[in-house]
């Protein structure tokens, strides 16, 4: 059956051939950018971790047990080591599950922390070169495509989440719409299918991004439908409807494989969804936008007094970088795109920047529609992360902003024969690297490396079920690092969302070693209680390691950093 020999793009034809091996250019150069813009922590990929030791030491944990679920217990992936006894611990945060491959090399801390600072490093490298890519299937050159490669991968936004590597992982976002956008207007069923597994990978990088992502790929689909309609309902052709159905149906299987332990935990406990009090101190104010990250090397000192007066800047600090909106608002006339492109993302983008001001603007009448009715909405409570759609957007007007200008340069100088392109000069070409990487800079930060505390000896080989004390937020990221040493079940855990149990379970032992406390453990399971002498001083256990056991039924033993309590004498 023959099939119509074109298929109507609304975007436009598709931009002239990458050169072959592109793509690893692209790689090369994120990884170059990534490198110099996060120095020294390349040279401490063993000691120490970007940005904080909150975040970043639980995350290492999420990382290395995907692959190590995957290997020894791929039917309990969800059931993680932590938050003991509670179940699906696995899914107490963004699991970051679609990097499981990495935590095949190597084990223990020291390995999970290498492999946490070469992920962060290669968030950016991706986001960096599938940006760089979709703006060449839009039609830029590989200079101008540099200005949309650093806007997107290097948003200023992005510097308050350094320790957030799921915020930071958004390459999934812009890699799946270069493949979709090049396999359908380039009639290559293959690069379809790919468009919607690196889509569905960025969903299984967490829901953070994710949820705002496949409304965006909702979106993108209807207008395609509606399209379609319009232009009279032409007869698809078979490659179309099958690529794009194998495609889809991987991308909802995914999506609905990673839903399940999350909609298991809100009908467990429904508090686990953000209430509105949450979702409205957490809406960034119009005027985050005039606020750089206090890192940003910059902006950072320049915006401070505005970001000193936001409610809680490191969710809000939003400044989009100065020059990319300038090439944006330039790219508006750029004639190598369509006018229903250009005027599409100018439109898009300035809807999402309204979205993610969340309920502080014009009292929430906007975004509360979608908080109240789209399911998954009410599991988000940081509505500025909706930068990650709308910094894309910027970033494509950016690059088509380059082009403009390069066409703007090349008319002037003559560069251009009957019939042929603009070919601008090596000097005009030159001056938008130099823009590229003044884009870069706007967001280039001052990253803090922190040394990571090293697992006592101690503790080293310690059966499960564990409690660590002191027992609270910070301390736990690094019980649940240490744990990566063999996976021993603790109790303990930091992460978007703890369970009530944990909670009590703190209250409850506060007096530990005492009957009621031992007596309580003992009657829940566990075997070890492990007590950090560093740690303890200010908290309500700062005087465990002195107290008389006489009596209990337990040991004690003293291992310099640590002191282990044996429950079961």
């Amino acid at each position: 059956m023959s099939e119509p020999s074109q298929t109507r793009v609304p975007l436009g034809p598709p931009g002239p051939d990458r050169r072959h091996l592109e793509w690893a250019m692209w790689l090369l150069a994120g990884a170059l950018a990534a490198v110099v813009m996060t120095w020294p922590l390349v040279r401490h990929l063993s000691t120490a971790v970007p940005q904080d030791l909150g975040d970043p030491l639980g995350q290492a944990w999420f990382l290395a047990w995907g692959g190590h679920a995957v290997l020894s217990a791929p039917l309990h992936l969800f059931q993680g080591n932590i938050f003991w006894p509670s179940s699906s611990s696995y899914a107490y945060s963004d699991s970051l599950f679609g990097y499981f491959p990495a935590a095949f090399v190597g084990s223990g801390p020291a390995a999970a922390i290498v492999r946490y600072d070469l992920v962060f490093l290669l968030s950016y490298t991706l986001s960096f070169a599938a940006a760089g890519l979709l703006a060449r299937e839009l039609g830029c050159r590989p200079a101008t495509a540099a200005v949309t490669a650093f806007a997107f991968a290097w948003a200023p936004w992005k510097m308050t989440h350094n320790g957030h590597l799921n915020v930071l992982s958004t390459a999934g976002v812009a890699l799946s719409l270069f493949l979709l956008l090049s396999g359908y207007r380039r009639r290559r069923p293959r690069q379809v299918v790919a468009g919607w597994a690196a889509a569905a990978w960025q969903m299984t990088l967490g829901f953070a991004l994710g949820i705002w992502f496949a409304y965006l790929l909702a979106v993108l689909a209807l207008f395609c439908l509606g399209t379609w309609l319009r232009q009279g309902r032409s007869r698809l052709p078979r490659w179309l409807i099958v690529s794009t159905a194998v495609g889809g149906v991987l991308f909802l299987a995914v999506t609905a494989f990673m839903v399940r332990p999350y909609a298991e935990i809100v009908s467990r406990d429904p508090a686990a969804l953000r209430d509105r009090s949450q979702v409205a101190f957490f809406s960034a104010p119009p005027r985050s936008l005039l606020a750089a990250a206090e890192d940003n090397r910059a902006w950072g000192e320049a915006t401070r007094s505005v970001r000193e007066s936001l409610p809680w800047s490191p969710e809000q600090a939003l400044f989009p970088g100065l020059v990319v909106v300038l090439l944006a608002v330039v790219g508006l006339t750029w004639r190598g795109a369509t006018r229903g492109l250009r005027t599409g993302l100018a439109l898009g983008t300035a809807f999402v920047v309204l979205l993610s001001f969340g309920l502080r603007l014009w009292g929430g009448r906007l975004y509360t529609p979608f908080l109240d009715n789209a399911p998954g909405w009410q599991g988000l409570r940081t509505t500025g992360r909706l930068a990650f759609l709308w910094s894309l957007g910027l970033a494509v007007l950016g690059g088509m902003g380059a082009e403009r200008l390069l066409d703007v340069v090349g008319r002037r100088g003559g560069a251009a024969g009957q019939g042929r392109p603009l070919v601008p000069s090596t000097a005009a070409v030159s001056g938008v690297v130099v823009l590229a990487l003044l884009v870069g800079y706007e967001g280039a930060p001052r990253l803090p490396v922190v040394p990571v505390p090293v697992e006592p000896a101690g503790q080293h080989g310690l059966a499960g079920p564990q409690l660590h004390l002191p027992s609270d937020g910070l301390s736990d990221t690094a019980y649940m690092l240490w744990s990566t040493d063999g996976f021993p079940r603790i109790a303990n855990g930091g992460a978007s969302y703890s369970p009530k149990s944990l909670d009590a379970l703190r209250q409850q032992t506060a007096g530990f070693p005492d009957a009621a406390s031992v007596q309580l453990l003992r009657s829940q399971g566990f075997l070890v209680v492990v007590v950090h002498r560093n740690r303890i001083a200010g908290t309500p256990w700062q005087g465990a390691i002195d107290k008389p056991v006489d009596g209990l039924g337990i040991r004690r033993e003293d291992d310099g950093e640590v002191v282990v309590f044996y429950l079961s004498g």
